[in-house]
């Protein structure tokens, strides 16, 4: 049975869901979810204000790993002129803040996802 907890990007992007059976299935197959109504008109509640194509969704994704890969090669210069203890605390403190600040800067800024990507390469950068 597939749950009826649904990203509202996956029904933006008009992409087939994927069922707990790992088949792909077409959204119109759950008649007992009550937020959908299908048949010739199909209506979404949605509260929320984020609407991420998947390209801005794997940018965002993969900045955390870039930030992750150029800290990777700093972290030798940086453990030279700070010690590897306060290079690892600082890591540690830019994770979490960059976790408290997430939900804030992808629903209240308004210059697209451009902060958030910069927060998650931040983020990744923490990972030394």
């Amino acid at each position: 049975a597939i749950v009826c907890m649904l990203n509202s990007t996956a029904l933006t992007d008009g992409k087939p869901m994927i069922s707990s059976s790992s088949t792909p299935t077409n959204t119109s197959f759950d008649q007992s979810c009550p937020l959908l109504k299908f048949g010739t008109a199909k209506s979404v509640e949605h509260k929320g204000t984020i609407f991420w194509t998947s390209q801005d969704r794997a940018v965002i994704f993969a900045s955390f790993y870039a930030g992750g890969l150029i800290a990777t090669l700093a972290s030798e210069v940086l453990n030279r002129y700070i010690g590897a203890t306060r290079t690892v605390l600082y890591g540690g403190i830019a994770n979490v803040v960059g976790t408290f600040l997430t939900p804030f800067v992808a629903s209240q800024t308004n210059f697209g996802t451009f902060p958030i990507i910069l927060l998650r390469f931040v983020m990744g950068f923490g990972q030394v």
